[in-house]
């Protein structure tokens, strides 16, 4: 169902991570460009920080 949905919006590359939780994984983090894009792996690395630090601020909304 995603894939049709960004397949619709014309994204050339996409990058997604994991989002943790202490539970498990609730979801995935996406990132995408209209543009033809190598995402590196730095980039990847960024973006599971940024997902690490979204899972902590959802654990503590949950509390």
């Amino acid at each position: 169902m995603l894939q049709l949905v960004l397949l619709g919006k014309q994204l050339r590359s996409l990058v997604g991570v994991p989002l943790p939780v202490e539970e498990g994984v609730i979801g995935v983090l996406h990132v995408g460009n209209f543009k033809s894009h190598n995402f590196t792996e730095r980039d990847v690395q960024q973006l599971q920080l940024i997902a690490h630090r979204l899972g902590l601020i959802i654990a503590d909304a949950r509390l």
